[in-house]
């Protein structure tokens, strides 16, 4: 990932991303996932870290702090990190990334246009927006908040559900109500799909398609229609 920085360029690198791998950077963490953030500019370089350093022979620490979520296709994913300059007594301040990111639906804007990108795996952009506010994962495998305050999709939520492979989150505007429920009967609703979770995936996926149906979300995401 790389783009504009002001005057200045930055430029996100991730090794070792696995797919479907769910990562909370902390200081006890042990996976080998590491992301590096380059910022070149007139005011710059400036390097910033997250994964595992080395610490002595056969131990390692995890640098930074956050979450970071690869999609199960491994195409794409989500990530809320902060990172830390990797140069010992450096003064720079830690730096935020958040966001996500799509191989799949890769998109390019024109100088100046306010544009945003459908959210993989959808094929058109939210009706209503999107925004990009940390997201706080539930115990029972979900998260929140799933939209922002002006009902802008989350991106960071939609992402994270995303890892679970539900097909309504690809549906398109025009789905009917027996599309969607169909869409979480078995054997299409993943294994890993408890009722919970499937009811953020409609609730955000309606939200996302400006979906207005008369049938409680409840029973649509229980597969109501299956039958």
């Amino acid at each position: 990932m790389q783009g504009p920085f002001g005057v200045d360029s930055f430029v996100l690198t991730a090794d070792d991303l696995k797919a479907g791998s769910r990562l909370n950077f902390n200081f006890t963490s042990t996976f080998s996932t590491s992301l590096t953030l380059t910022i070149r500019g007139p005011f710059f370089p400036l390097t910033y870290y997250a994964g595992p350093v080395q610490q002595a022979a056969g131990q390692s620490l995890i640098q930074g702090t956050g979450l970071l979520s690869v999609a199960r296709s491994g195409t794409s994913g989500m990530l809320n990190l902060t990172l830390q300059s990797p140069i010992a007594g450096e003064s720079a301040a830690p730096a935020t990334v958040v966001g996500t990111w799509s191989c799949s639906h890769p998109t390019s804007a024109v100088p100046g246009a306010q544009t945003e990108p459908a959210l993989a795996p959808a094929s058109v952009p939210p009706v209503g927006g999107e925004c990009a506010n940390p997201i706080q994962q539930l115990s029972a495998g979900g998260v929140a908040p799933l939209t922002c305050p002006d009902g802008a999709v989350d991106v960071l939520a939609w992402s994270y559900l995303s890892q679970y492979d539900p097909q309504v989150q690809q549906l398109g505007a025009g789905a009917t109500v027996n599309q969607v429920e169909r869409a979480f009967c078995p054997p299409t609703r993943s294994a890993f799909l408890s009722d919970s979770v499937a009811l953020e995936v409609y609730q955000i996926s309606a939200d996302y398609y400006g979906w207005t149906f008369a049938t409680p979300a409840a029973t649509v995401a229980s597969g109501g229609g299956c039958g």
